[in-house]
């Protein structure tokens, strides 16, 4: 078995920091709270039909399916042209990005605002079973070895040569627009759990928390594909010419975190 072959694409400086930080403001996402209130005026002209059909009320049934057939086609109307939108805005933010030469080293007149980061990279699609995680000079700091059946991942330190296993919990799926993702995860690293993730339920944006067990206690939040601590944004995860990238403040990377990027990201 060989490891799944890298992209050499570099991640330039302009487009790390259109990644990090503009790209998001042009996602028009489907937000918890808009799909519920979108749900909720289905219920009821469901509501509506369901009242004129049991208690024989024709008006109630006749407006019901009126305005049950009219928020079908709103939502695919409005939800399709979002879709729309936020691409056309991403794709034209990415152009403008695309081909800019990295900032000299020898210009030191503005501070790297990554100097901090860690940035690690792995194939967005097609991974394998096997593959690794690069940073942008394509230097392997992981090597990851994925159970087919999405039950737990093996992830191979490259500096030290210790093992971080990862384990779907029990609960079941989360669904997400995109596929279902484990509803827990434990995360070991020589046999100790350091490092717990959850999808909790909520009408929030939040998609996951990151719970750091080991070396100190520590609670992450993910929402948007961005990581928060106590409300603060430290990292982000996005998607770039066929690459899935980590980009996190090195402060709050951890295990946890680690492992949410290869399961679920």
């Amino acid at each position: 078995m060989t490891v799944q072959p890298e992209s050499h694409d570099h991640l330039s400086d302009y487009e790390r920091a259109v990644c990090y930080h503009n790209l998001p403001r042009t996602n028009n996402s489907l937000t918890m709270g808009l799909i519920t209130a979108y749900l909720v005026c289905i219920a009821e002209a469901l509501g509506a039909i369901f009242v004129g059909v049991y208690f024989d009320k024709p008006d109630w049934l006749r407006y019901g399916a009126i305005a049950f057939v009219a928020l079908i086609v709103f939502g695919i109307v409005v939800f399709t042209i979002r879709a729309f939108v936020a691409e056309l805005r991403a794709r034209r933010v990415l152009a403008a990005a695309h081909g800019v030469p990295d900032a000299r080293e020898s210009a030191q007149d503005f501070p790297d605002p990554f100097a901090d980061h860690i940035l690690l990279r792995h194939p967005a699609h097609a991974r394998g079973t096997l593959f690794s995680l690069t940073d942008n000079h394509d230097t392997s700091g992981y090597t990851v070895e994925a159970d087919p059946s999405h039950r737990w991942w093996n992830i191979t330190d490259a500096t030290s040569g210790e093992v971080i296993r990862v384990v779907a919990g029990g609960g079941g799926k989360s669904f997400r627009i995109g596929g279902a993702l484990p509803s827990r995860a434990r995360v070991f690293r020589c046999e100790k759990e350091v490092a717990l993730l959850r999808r909790p339920i909520t009408l929030s944006d939040l998609e996951v928390e990151i719970e750091s067990l080991q070396p100190e206690r520590a609670l992450l939040q993910l929402r948007s594909k961005g990581f928060f601590a106590d409300n603060r944004l430290v990292g982000r995860v996005y998607n770039l010419r066929g690459s899935c990238y980590l980009d996190i403040d090195k402060h709050y990377f951890n295990d946890g975190v680690l492992a949410y990027y290869v399961t679920m990201a």
